[in-house]
């Protein structure tokens, strides 16, 4: 999975309290996602990574990012077999929002004429 974040810090993760106060999602789903906020836009990992980073299982990891998924958090997309980009969202701006910049900037790459 490849990190898409609109986070611009490199040595700690700064969350908003809005997200730390939340009851849409769980102490365990605020874990992950504090985790997810903490990795630079372009890592690239697997599951499997994060189970173990964070000590708990594969079941549990996609519990607590379907509960930061349905909050708007984070957005998953398949782009090829076997690879997925995770767009990591705040309470300024929604996962989906993320991937809409992403997808503004990209589309802006490809329309500049080549020298």
């Amino acid at each position: 999975m490849i990190i898409r974040s609109g986070s611009i810090f490199k040595h700690y993760t700064k969350i908003d309290n809005y997200v730390t106060t939340s009851k849409e999602i769980s102490d365990g789903a605020f874990r992950v996602y504090t985790y997810y906020s903490g990795l630079k836009t372009g890592d690239n990992f697997v599951d499997q990574y994060v189970c173990k980073a964070l000590d708990i299982k594969v079941q549990t990891l996609t519990k607590r990012k379907a509960e930061l998924k349905k909050a708007g958090l984070i957005l998953t997309e398949q782009i090829a077999p076997r690879i997925y980009v995770l767009y990591i969202g705040n309470t300024e701006i929604s996962a989906a929002g993320v991937k809409m910049k992403y997808e503004e900037e990209e589309n802006k790459r490809l329309a500049k004429p080549k020298d």
